[in-house]
Parts: structure tokens; sequence; C-alpha cells
């Protein structure tokens, strides 16, 4: 489980750093900021629902 929830949280990495790289270049920079602060938001919430799920669990 918590191998999984890395390789998410890799994916979110690469995705914030391509997303960083692309705004810089577009007009739409609020959108991209959005974006980037709801994978961020899904990375925090997936510690959340790992650390909830393994307080259940034991």
């Amino acid at each position: 489980m918590l191998l999984i929830l890395l390789a998410f949280n890799i994916v979110i990495l690469v995705c914030l750093i391509l997303l960083g790289k692309r705004a810089k270049k577009t007009q739409y920079k609020k959108l991209f900021t959005v974006v980037g602060l709801l994978l961020m938001l899904a990375s925090f919430g997936s510690y959340v629902y790992y650390a909830i799920v393994e307080l259940f669990a034991s």
C-alpha cells in the first residue's frame, strides 16, 4: 500500500514540475496554479487516507 502511495506521489511531483514549466509559457497562469494546488491536495489526501486506513486496520 505504501509503495502504491509513493508511486502516486512521484507521479504527482512530475506533473507539478511539468505544470510549472508549462505555466511560464502561457497566459493561463491562474488555471495552472489551481490545477497544481489540486494535485498537491490529492497528494496530501492520499497520506490522510493511508493514515486513516492504518489507524482502523490495527
